[in-house]
């Protein structure tokens, strides 16, 4: 903590050590100890009774607080740090639940009781566990900032695990039958989208196991067929309202190889695009294509031939099936290279997602031989 306000005085003639703060009240308290180390336990305690203690009479209140944070973001943002769909993430929890429950409170006087009330409130909400978390970790973002920059002396929020009794389920990968649904199956099913660059993004998404925001990015630039070798660039995204913006990591910028059929249907695509237009997947309005089209395409298609997917998140369908299907072909050997032609920032990740299901499999067609050996019917 920071001992900053404690002063040596006399008190009834005896020198003492003194900490000055301000009441919940705002009027000016102190506290004493013959004893510096004593004192500083004192303070820790009271300040653990009512969260932050003021050592100055001004106010600090929520929209202040957040206004500063928000600045703060805005600034990483320009330096290329974050993504604006992430600042309009935290905007959304801020506005819809943290501003709702403390509103004009100075955050000097929040109480861990306060804290513990909030998360009871947001668990009283039809929202679902991770989102719960990523609402708490906005809250304790904010007062992070206000901490670093003075504000405040703690971040309440770090002072205990509020979220123990908050179970956050985390999404299981799902398994792909390519005895069923094999490549020339989800081919199929592309090539029965009506529309033509529904079709093609789906087809790159495939190739590529590249999000849907970075297939809908695509550009001219993007494209190196000069060699034998045609490459696709992956370097920007569609974010939240038809924004172009950065990858969704920082290792999000990769180079990936084609097929020369994907190649030919791409140069035959951009050869009925405007001249002027360099974005390969624009609506009639100069838009970005909606993902929400692409999806209803693809449904369309599902309908039509009676393929169930085994995943309800049509959008990343493709992206899902390619990166198992690396894996299971072996066609990186070595884990970080795939995890690089993801884009994934976590290694573990993909690892956990995508290699270890196939990897304990194959390790097990080995037992083969010792199961037939001690095993005789």
């Amino acid at each position: 903590m920071n001992t900053f306000n404690i002063r040596s005085v006399i008190k009834n003639g005896k020198k003492v050590y003194r900490y000055k703060y301000y009441g919940t009240d705002g009027k000016i308290k102190f506290l004493h100890n013959p004893i510096k180390a004593m004192l500083i336990k004192k303070v820790i305690v009271k300040t653990d009774e009512v969260g932050f203690i003021k050592t100055t009479a001004s106010e600090f209140l929520f929209p202040e607080a957040y206004a500063l944070w928000t600045k703060h973001l805005n600034y990483k943002r320009s330096e290329g740090k974050i993504s604006q769909s992430s600042i309009d993430d935290y905007d959304s929890f801020y506005r819809n639940h943290i501003s709702i429950f403390f509103k004009d409170i100075d955050i000097r006087n929040i109480t861990k009781d306060m804290v513990s009330e909030f998360v009871s409130t947001l668990r009283s909400k039809s929202i679902n566990s991770q989102t719960l978390s990523k609402v708490f970790n906005t809250l304790s973002a904010m007062l992070q900032y206000a901490k670093d920059s003075d504000k405040i002396i703690k971040n309440i929020c770090k002072e205990k695990n509020y979220l123990v009794n908050v179970i956050i389920s985390k999404a299981e990968p799902v398994e792909i039958n390519f005895d069923k649904l094999d490549i020339d199956t989800v081919i199929k099913i592309i090539k029965n989208i009506k529309r033509p660059e529904i079709s093609l993004l789906c087809l790159i998404m495939l190739e590529t196991a590249c999000r849907p925001s970075e297939a809908l990015a695509l550009s001219k630039d993007d494209l190196d067929f000069k060699s034998n070798v045609p490459l696709i660039k992956i370097t920007n995204a569609v974010k939240r309202g038809k924004k172009l913006g950065s990858t969704k990591t920082n290792t999000g910028k990769r180079v990936l190889a084609i097929s020369a059929g994907l190649k030919d249907k791409i140069q035959a695509h951009i050869a009925k695009l405007p001249n002027h237009q360099e974005s390969l997947f624009l609506n009639r309005l100069g838009k970005y294509i909606c993902v929400e089209q692409l999806i209803r395409g693809l449904e369309k298609s599902l309908d039509e031939l009676g393929i169930k997917l085994p995943s309800n998140r049509k959008s990343y369908f493709f992206r899902h099936y390619m990166a198992t299907y690396w894996a299971k072909t072996n066609k990186y050997k070595n884990p970080l290279d795939l995890a690089k032609a993801l884009g994934h920032k976590d290694i573990n990740f993909t690892i956990k997602t995508y290699i270890k299901p196939f990897e304990d499999k194959s390790k097990e067609f080995e037992k083969s031989e010792y199961q037939n050996e001690h095993f005789k019917y």
